[in-house]
């Protein structure tokens, strides 16, 4: 029957063209959609890497300030913040706030392998402050600035790309620079530094210069309350006379940061299930259609002891032809995206993609052809033959 089916919707092709056409593009932009849906789910199980509840973030914005540098005022700052029974930890960092969108990024060498990675600033409380586990070595510590080595943390993705099998700890990174070379002292696992859909990339941690302080990172106890922010604020504006200071929680950065990728994909999910929806209404019609002009054939078959199953059975596997001669060219267009290396993504993710979206398209097919195909199951012998 299946054999019987394919050779009569192939034989009137022409008369279902352009319901093939709407499930083909209908197909293409599902796959699209659910290539951007898994990959951002994929992302989105990763382990982020660190904490940031109970994280505040400090910024300052330089006005007329006193002397005209902040690093003058470090050290008195840091010491007064960490007197607060409020604070657990502080922090000094310069680019390294988790969702603050850093752009900056830096070539590494090891002998003949070079790979480009973003870098971050902090100084040796930033450990703390975002429970950032370590999977090998140890975080730097305050005395950096007269070493021989830069010491650096990498991520674990940069430290494969880098070492492979190789041990970590201690190798030398960009040894011809100018200024001071590189020296690996810690490894962590992930820091997606971008939000819950970041995808991972290679990373690494620098030590704060002495002179430079942009930010500050503070965590402080779950237990505090609205008014600590305002007793904060006014102490370190006391301290850094001049600037002018605006404090976010780093949670709310994090909502942010989300909703970049939540907002397109409610987009993208309206303008898929509003194309899908055109798909379903002109497979009833043309399903209505078809029972209103084979109702003699109908008539017929169930006057042979056709019973209603087989009737229903036979409208539904006809749309569901229909569906597969589209869905074998729409996955004809879509297993060129993996070959190609088109949105960059794994290959993994596309097969994942066309393969929820042909069960998806089977699945809308079905239920849009089960009821009319039903209905006409249902249809009397002697009623059909006498409307033909």
């Amino acid at each position: 029957m299946i054999r019987q089916l394919f050779k009569l919707m192939w034989n009137s092709k022409r008369n279902h063209s352009l319901l093939i056409i709407e499930i083909f593009f209908s197909f293409l932009v599902l796959f699209g959609v659910m290539s951007f849906i898994i990959s951002q789910y994929a992302n989105y199980v990763e382990p982020m890497g660190f904490e940031g509840d109970n994280v505040w973030v400090v910024w300052f914005e330089n006005a007329n300030a006193e002397g005209g540098s902040l690093s003058k005022q470090k050290e008195n700052m840091l010491n007064r913040i960490e007197t607060f029974e409020e604070v657990d930890y502080v922090t000094v960092s310069e680019n390294a706030i988790p969702f603050g969108g850093t752009r900056n990024s830096q070539s590494l060498k090891k002998g003949e392998v070079e790979v480009w990675s973003r870098y971050f600033f902090g100084d040796a409380n930033y450990e703390e402050v975002l429970e950032i586990p370590l999977t090998e070595g140890k975080w730097f510590d305050k005395n950096t600035d007269d070493l021989k080595y830069e010491p650096v943390i990498i991520n674990q993705r940069l430290r494969e790309e880098l070492f492979g099998n190789e041990t970590a700890i201690g190798q030398i990174l960009n040894p011809e620079d100018q200024g001071r070379p590189k020296k690996v002292v810690g490894v962590i696992g992930n820091f997606r530094w971008g939000g819950d859909f970041h995808k991972q990339e290679n990373i690494y941690f620098a030590p704060v210069g002495k002179d430079r302080i942009s930010t500050l990172l503070v965590k402080v106890k779950p237990t505090v309350t609205a008014e600590f922010e305002g007793q904060l604020s006014k102490t370190i504006s006391g301290i850094a006379k001049g600037y002018q200071i605006e404090i976010e929680r780093l949670v709310d950065k994090r909502k942010t940061a989300n909703n970049l990728i939540y907002i397109p994909s409610i987009i993208l999910l309206t303008v898929c299930g509003f194309l899908i929806f055109n798909v379903i209404l002109g497979l009833f019609g043309i399903l209505w259609a078809n029972i209103n002009k084979r109702k003699g054939e109908i008539g017929t078959r169930r006057a042979m002891g056709a019973t209603q199953m087989l009737i229903a059975g036979q409208f539904v596997g006809e749309v569901m032809v229909i569906a597969t001669f589209a869905l074998i060219l729409g996955c004809f267009f879509a297993v060129q995206f993996p070959l190609m290396n088109v949105f960059g993504l794994a290959n993994a993710i596309y097969i994942k993609a066309i393969l929820v979206s042909i069960l998806v398209i089977y699945f809308l097919v079905g239920i849009c052809a089960f009821y009319p195909s039903w209905q006409a199951s249902k249809i009397h012998p002697a009623i059909a033959l006498h409307a033909d």
